[in-house]
């Protein structure tokens, strides 16, 4: 396998856990959105004596959402961890990634610009989820110089 082919490859799975990382995130984010809404809903309907069924309700839709959020935070710890691991490989082949001024990386190749994308991913993935800072250590520290 050349070594176009062997980046191609490459490129591409990392695109594909990269998608993985961002849609998590996102969906975790949303999750935590629908939380306060339905919590307000909830006491909004409290404080103006709605029917108790529909509180109820509501209260179960509430339950429903307060689920997925460990699971949802569990599978971004997951693909933070996958891309982790596929990362040094990626910035091995992409060599040295210029300074990048404004998020300006057209002028990075292909690969070198999904790594630069990566690694803001990650460092966004460890503000919506503080633990993956403790549990992945040093490693998930050295993102910041890009």
């Amino acid at each position: 396998m050349s070594s176009n082919d062997r980046e191609g490859e490459l490129l591409k799975s990392i695109k594909v856990k990269h998608g993985v990382l961002k849609r998590i995130r996102k969906e975790l984010l949303a999750y935590r959105k629908e939380e306060v809404n339905m919590r307000e809903k909830v006491q909004k309907m409290k404080d103006e004596n709605k029917d108790p069924h529909d509180i109820r309700q509501q209260e179960n839709v509430l339950g429903e959402t307060l689920m997925m959020i460990p699971d949802s935070a569990r599978r971004l710890k997951d693909a933070y961890l996958d891309m982790e691991g596929a990362l040094p490989l990626a910035e091995q082949l992409a060599g040295p990634i210029p300074e990048v001024c404004g998020g300006d990386v057209s002028a990075l190749t292909p690969l070198q610009q999904e790594v630069w994308h990566i690694h803001v991913s990650m460092n966004d993935a460890r503000e919506t989820l503080p633990e993956l800072e403790q549990s992945c250590g040093a490693a998930a520290g050295g993102d910041d110089d890009i």
